[in-house]
């Protein structure tokens, strides 16, 4: 690897603006020589032409892949949690818990929720992420509840079995 960054002339470390982290992306030689290769070579498709979080996504309907969401119709307790995503319950990257699509996709929650935790499926982890009660908030005269990512979130597996791949 070090010989390719070597021959690539890439760094280790870059320096960008926000945006262009975020939004604009960059061209990254490695992600440049990525997309060169043929079709199988790699594991997976590479799907940008530019390194950035939101880069290429603005205006795509289906980046993030296929969700489908219970509407409450017919329990309203289910409101919002997603039922499969590109058509799976599975993300089948990983074999446990940590790749199923539990909770929401964080915009929508059942109500009722409690003070111990909330998942949210996050399609750029190809997991569920469980967040756990943290303080009662109120924002503009509505009360409400904050949740965060606590240590196990990112804990290794032998402690958090949840988190095992």
């Amino acid at each position: 690897m070090e010989l390719v960054l070597t021959m690539l002339e890439t760094k280790h470390y870059v320096t960008k603006t926000v945006r262009e982290f975020l939004f604009d992306g960059y061209e990254d030689p490695l992600l440049s020589l990525a997309n060169l290769l043929p079709e199988g070579i790699l594991p997976l498709k590479i799907p940008l032409k530019k390194f950035g979080w939101m880069s290429e996504r603005n205006g795509s309907a289906d980046y993030d892949g296929v969700f489908n969401m219970f509407t409450g119709v017919n329990d309203i307790m289910k409101i919002g949690s997603i039922g499969n995503w590109n058509y799976a319950n599975t993300t089948g990257h990983y074999p446990s818990y940590c790749g199923m699509t539990n909770g929401t996709a964080g915009e929508i929650f059942p109500p009722k929720p409690t003070k111990t935790s909330v998942s949210i499926f996050a399609s750029d982890f190809c997991r569920s992420v469980k967040l756990v009660y943290k303080e009662d908030v109120e924002v503009d005269g509505i009360n409400g509840f904050r949740y965060w990512g606590n240590k196990q979130l990112f804990e290794h597996p032998s402690t958090e079995p949840n988190n095992a791949t």
